[in-house]
Order: C-alpha cells, then structure tokens, then sequence
C-alpha cells in the first residue's frame, strides 16, 4: 500500500517528480454540497478543488487565492505574500493518501506544544492529508493535529484544471518554487510603520477582498442603533460563513473609553436547542498585534483549547459555558488544562454578574471580566475591530451528558475561533438591550469604568 510514495522518494534521486494517485486528478467540489469544516467554522471558502500534473510537478488549489505546489517529493504553500514549506511524508502514504509535513525540524510560533513541552515542528506541527475513499477525495488539514484547521468531502466533477489556473492564483509571481522556499509566513515580510501595514493587511488577500466586495453592505443600523458605549458582533455569519450551517451566534459588550484593566460586561446568545450548551472562550488577541511591535513571540495555544499567558493578561483564559437545565439553568466558568480535551470548572472564578437565559429559542449568556484592553480610543477600537490584530474568542455548540449543573460538556459539534476583526467574519449586528440585560445597570457600569486606568 505504500507503493506510490515510495515512487515517490525514488522519484527524488532519479528526477522523475512525485508520484501521486491518479484517482486525485481533477476538478472537484463539496460532496451533497457540503460545507467545509474550518477553523473559522462552516465556511463556503473551500468550494472548489482542482489538481493537475506538469512534467515533474503537481499543483493543487483549495481555496481562491492559494496554491500548493509539489517537486522532488517537496511541497511549498503559496498565499499572496505568505509560503510555507512542506515535504511528501512517504512513512504515512498508501497508494490511496498522500500526507504532507511541515518542513522538518521547523514551525511556526502558532504551531503547538506537544505533551513534553517541547515546541512541535515537522508533522507535528502541521500537515495535510489527501485520501481516496471510494469515488471521494478527503481533504484534510491539521494545525497543530489533533486539531483540523479545515476538513471537507469532496467529489469529482471534471477534468484537472489547466496550469494557468493556479500561475494565476498563484500571487507570487510564479515563485511558489518548493526546491527554493521562501520564508514561512508573512513573518519577516512585515512593514515596520503603522500605515504599511494597514495596507499590507488590506492587500493580501485579494481575491477573498473580491467576495467581500460582492456581499450586500451592512445596514447602517448596525452601527447607529448602538447605545453609548456599547457594540454587537455577530460571530458566525460573515463573508466566509455558510448561512445554511451558521449557528446564528451573538456577541455584544460594553465599550470603554480606557481600559488597563478595566471590568467590560458581555453577552453571548446562540439560537440553539434547549438541550445545547454554548460555551465561549477568550484567546488573546490575534499574532499579527504582536508582529506589528516588532515582536514574535511563541504561541503554541494559538489554534488549541488552551491560553497562553500572553492570553491570559490582556483577556484572560476564561470559558464560559451554558445551558438550560430542569432547574432554570447552569453557567459554569471553565477553562482548557490542555491544547485540546475536556474543559474543568475552576476554583476560583475570574466573572462576575452571571446569568443565563432562554428566550425566544435563543440561550443567552451574561457576564463580567476583568481585561486589559487598551489606554486609548484608537486602541481600544483595535482590540474588538482592528483587521486581524483585534481580540481572539472561540465559541462552541454540544451537549452534556446529565441534567445538572455538574454534567460533563460532550465533544462539540460545531466551533469556531478567529480575531474579531478577521476580514468580514464578524460583521456588525443590531445591539439588543433587551438580550444584554438591564440597560440602566449597564450605562451605569459603563461609566463607572470609562476613567479607569491601572
């Protein structure tokens, strides 16, 4: 079964290419019009797959505006200004799956940790597999395993697409060379000044800024129906979200005026079934925040369950999880001992004010915490809408086990996590005072906090 990629490895030193499965040839789409399992959430990105063979190469597309190219049993991800090196692991190919591994003995500062603590790299770090299964291909992508960063069924419906295709995704340039790799990430690339790199954030992902583009506007309520101080994201329905798959999920929050630390009150609302938990966490804030300072430390939480310190002094760790139960209902703050697992209840709980509701076929969660978000408006502004640099939450959708406050929360259905202010993904939603709380409480709150810095 691991024929074709040891060809594959023969095909190295005798300059023959890669040899990958001619079943995996094509165009290709979504099984039963699926939607893909991403990171982010259900996403519509992944809507076609295409791989075709050139003389001694292979090129494959996943989403609008990324390609991968494979040479000399080497792969190179290519994304507008960001690469990443990858090589054939020909110890987990069969003649039915190809597997590619981050380059050995490398990562990414957002790759995880492993169980030893040390820093993975390689395929620990990240890898992707392609897998026949009958008359499907399966595509899936681990960053850092166990955790799929996408995962999607797909069935063939043509013919490999021509090479132009993916020069021409391929924004680069056509450098997406993987004898010749640049270097991983947009990392080095960073533009020193706060100007360049709003631009530079603008720019790099061009065809994704296309189908923003062509989505309808926000409608101005979004943004002048807020009272003082207070704002409303909706989490799992922007330009990359299925609205078949979305959860309907709500996020709104006071807004102070400075904030180092200061006590910022949240709501979080989900259209669920009555016998779901929502659970809501804090991640940080995104790595590009940091890059932008001139700095590039370790996250290896980053795309986990768990926090980072770093995490936990500017928002704390904090997961808040609720459902209904047969004695009103249960909100319990948790947090993630591991990069993936089972959360716990904590000792010592970090919120204040808790409350949980069911209205309207809607469960909502209500609370205080304590964070460090920013001395000034323009940072403050960043922290819940700056493109990419803003404040990370991950929300998840499952059940518990028993009907009581110390159930054991069950493996997620569905997740997401991602900045605030990651492209359109959190568009604007119309606050509703009456899902928050107690308007007059929470102006009061509002203003108490808006002189507050530590």
């Amino acid at each position: 079964m691991r024929s074709v990629c040891l060809f594959a490895l023969l095909g190295v030193v005798a300059g023959q290419g890669v040899v990958i499965p001619e079943g995996m040839f094509g165009s290709w789409l979504p099984a039963n019009k699926s939607t893909t399992a991403a990171v982010i959430g259900p996403s519509v990105l992944f809507s076609t797959f295409g791989m075709t063979r050139s003389k001694d190469e292979v090129w494959f597309s996943a989403i609008p505006g990324q390609v991968f190219r494979i040479k000399d049993g080497l792969m190179q991800y290519c994304f507008t200004i960001a690469t990443s090196p990858f090589y054939v692991d020909v110890d987990h190919c069969t003649d039915t799956k190809v597997v590619f591994c981050y380059r050995k003995g490398h990562r990414m500062h957002t790759h995880r940790a492993l169980d030893n603590g040390e820093l993975a790299t390689g395929c620990d770090a990240a890898r992707i597999e392609l897998e026949l299964k009958g008359t499907t291909l399966e595509f899936t992508f681990y960053m850092s395993y166990p955790v799929k960063h996408a995962w999607v069924q797909l069935v063939r419906v043509g013919p490999p697409p021509p090479l132009t295709a993916y020069k021409v995704e391929n924004v680069l340039g056509g450098s997406c060379d993987p004898t010749h790799p640049g270097k991983p990430t947009i990392e080095e690339l960073m533009p020193e000044s706060a100007e360049n790199h709003e631009v530079a954030l603008s720019s790099m992902c061009p065809k994704l800024k296309k189908i923003q583009n062509s989505l309808p506007a926000q409608p101005e309520t979004a943004t002048m129906k807020h009272p003082a101080g207070m704002a409303c994201k909706q989490l799992d329905i922007g330009a990359f979200v299925s609205r078949h798959d979305h959860v309907d999920i709500r996020l709104q929050h006071t807004t102070p005026t400075s904030c180092w630390p200061c006590k910022v009150t949240y709501s979080v609302s989900a259209a669920i079934p009555e016998n779901k938990y929502i659970a809501f966490g804090f991640k940080g804030v995104g790595y590009r925040n940091y890059l932008w300072k001139g700095q590039n430390p370790q996250r290896p939480n980053y795309f986990g369950m768990g926090h980072d310190q770093l995490d936990a002094d500017r928002t704390t760790g904090v997961i808040v999880l609720g459902y209904p139960s047969s004695s009103g209902g249960c909100l319990r703050e948790m947090k993630a001992p591991d990069y993936v697992g089972e959360p716990v209840d904590v000792e010592q709980p970090q919120i204040s004010d808790a409350s949980i509701a069911r209205r309207g076929g809607r469960t909502t969660l209500r609370f205080s915490v304590m964070q460090h978000i920013a001395r000034t408006p323009g940072g403050i502004w960043d922290f819940f809408n700056g493109p990419q640099i803003s404040m990370r939450t991950m929300w998840a959708i499952g059940d518990v086990d028993v009907d009581d406050c110390k159930a054991k929360p069950l493996l997620h259905e569905r997740r997401g996590v991602s900045p605030l202010g990651w492209f359109s993904q959190n568009p604007a939603c119309v606050f509703d005072e009456i899902e928050f709380g107690n308007p007059e409480a929470i102006q009061a709150t509002y203003l108490a906090n808006r002189s507050v810095i530590v």
